[in-house]
């Protein structure tokens, strides 16, 4: 057991957990769930529920007689997740096939997932699929890197000091970040009371490093991009350089992050 708790806190997935989810997705968490409309006694699904932080707090508004299952493809994530919340039903599968019954959640969600599915309108119409006759999804999608200097800035740094393939993951988290393309996305998946709202969040980073901790330890690595401690360097070095603007008086980084949220009542 202690083998299993060691090898979870050395994980990209642990980095993941401690950095990008307190700086960014512990934020968006409630505004998904107010979305959602998720309420006492319902039975959640939370689909590519990563490290769990949007299935938490679905539980905390079901209580004791409602239920959350956490669904996502990386069995890191997920254990990461089940360390940190016995109370929900983790499992693992992909979400263009959900193993579950037609119509069984009140509410099913999705926070930053639906940019990486493979079949994004097999992805919605499963979602659609599985949510009750009145129930009500909601997907919430990054906007578009152009409008985030932070990570556009890092992206630009990671092709000069890793190379192409570094830059491209770092803009596919943000290739659903035009409305129009995702509004037809859902229409294709049969969505027909579909409502997408823009909001903005304020991120922060305690400083600098847990920013590029990040994304060199905790985002890359589940992609298998390695970098060298020669790299590592030069990528702190320019990225103190391009994101001062963005440093606060106690050394925090904060950004503004604007997201695109798509509900749909059934």
């Amino acid at each position: 057991m202690q083998h299993e708790a060691d090898a979870i806190q050395h994980s990209p997935a642990w980095i993941y957990q401690t950095t990008l989810v307190p700086a960014i997705f512990a934020k968006w968490a409630s505004v998904v769930a107010d979305a959602a409309g998720i309420k006492s006694g319902q039975h959640v699904l939370d689909v590519a529920c990563g490290t769990g932080v949007l299935a938490g707090e679905a539980l905390q508004r079901v209580g004791s007689l409602g239920s959350v299952t956490g669904l996502d493809l990386n069995p890191d994530m997920l254990a990461v997740a089940s360390s940190l919340a016995a109370d929900i039903h983790w499992q693992n599968g992909n979400s263009e096939n959900l193993p579950f019954p037609d119509g069984v959640f009140d509410a099913v969600v999705s926070q930053f997932g639906l940019m990486f599915f493979g079949d994004k309108v097999k992805a919605i119409s499963e979602i659609l699929r599985t949510v009750k006759p009145d129930g009500k999804i909601a997907v919430a999608v990054h906007g578009l890197l152009n409008d985030i200097p932070v990570y556009r800035s890092l992206a630009q740094i990671f092709k000069t000091y890793i190379g192409e393939n570094a830059a491209e993951l770092m803009n596919e988290p943000f290739c659903l970040g035009d409305p129009d393309q995702l509004r037809d996305i859902f229409v294709d998946a049969g969505a027909n009371n579909l409502n997408i709202l823009k909001t903005t969040v304020l991120a922060r980073f305690p400083d600098l490093d847990t920013l590029i901790d990040a994304e060199l330890k905790g985002w890359m690595p589940i992609y298998n991009i390695m970098v060298s401690t020669s790299q590592d360097e030069q990528i702190r070095e320019a990225a103190q350089e391009a994101l001062h603007h963005f440093i606060d008086d106690n050394g925090a980084v904060v950004f503004e992050i604007p997201a695109l949220i798509a509900t749909n009542h059934q």
